[in-house]
């Protein structure tokens, strides 16, 4: 039997990422933190109150960084506005687990996520992604049921990761067949 390693792809590219930049010092380690953690876009000047920095040197970072696609930058807008990149970041998780895990503990992670999937909708019924207002006066209940939302999503995305992975491993490294 293989044995499973339930190392979480995500985590480690956005560690290796941040642990790569930590020799530009600590301001720049603390942008990374904030900018990793959101999703949104957010205007420099929130960044740099966020990481506890001045703005001129988030706005330099932050270009340096939308320079290298790790951060997108909103087109459009007066205020320069800025969030993390996950397409680069669902990209190198992918490298990670094609160079890390065999095709075996790819199989066996995505029958684990399932069975973790088959159990929350088990346990919860259909989750809805968002709570009718309604619903609100069973707030105990509305709680458990968005954390079992969103632990549902995260785990349909790392399903959708691990089989690229196992699609790109059959094809030599590539997403596409070659025999195209």
């Amino acid at each position: 039997m293989v044995r499973m390693r339930y190392t979480d792809p995500f985590e480690e590219v956005v560690n290796e990422s941040i642990n790569y930049w930590k020799s530009e010092g600590e301001t720049f380690e603390r942008i990374c933190k904030v900018i990793f953690s959101i999703s949104e876009y957010t205007i420099h000047t929130e960044i740099a109150e966020a990481a506890d920095c001045s703005p001129n040197s988030v706005k330099k970072h932050l270009d340096r960084l939308t320079e290298l696609r790790l951060v997108e930058k909103a087109s459009g807008t007066k205020v320069a506005r800025y969030r993390l990149n996950s397409s680069y970041i669902e990209w190198r998780a992918l490298r990670y687990i094609i160079d890390e895990y065999s095709m075996e503990e790819i199989i066996e992670r995505v029958e684990a996520l399932e069975a973790r999937q088959d159990s929350l909708v088990d346990k919860t019924g259909e989750i809805p992604t968002i709570v009718p207002a309604a619903d609100v006066k069973m707030h105990e209940s509305v709680g458990s049921r968005m954390e079992a939302a969103n632990e549902l999503e995260l785990i349909k995305r790392r399903i959708r990761l691990y089989e690229l992975a196992r699609q790109a491993i059959e094809n030599d490294g590539h997403l596409v067949s070659s025999e195209l």
